[in-house]
């Protein structure tokens, strides 16, 4: 087997920002849900993830398998409350 098992795609073009660098535009979004629709390996989804809420809104807007946090569960160590474990299995592939 060759390839890639899994794949995370950042929302964001490298000019736009991202990680420890000032975030100037918004994660697109759709951007992650065509490579999900694309692939047929899981996707995790990264940018625009904030919070809680966030992050059920981008698990149902681009069905990815899972959410990646990085610059924000920095910035709020509770991002992950009030979030199910199975949340990221409401899409199955």
């Amino acid at each position: 087997i060759s390839g890639a098992s899994v794949i995370t795609v950042h929302g964001r073009t490298r000019s736009q920002g991202g990680g420890r660098h000032i975030v100037q535009w918004e994660a697109n979004w759709s951007w992650i849900k065509d490579v999900r629709d694309a692939l047929k390996i899981p996707v995790i989804a990264n940018g625009g993830i904030l919070d809680a809420r966030s992050i059920q809104a981008c698990l149902k807007s681009t069905r990815a398998h899972g959410v990646m946090i990085g610059v924000s569960a920095l910035c709020n160590p509770l991002i992950f409350q009030g979030v199910s474990a199975s949340a990221s299995h409401a899409f199955p592939s």
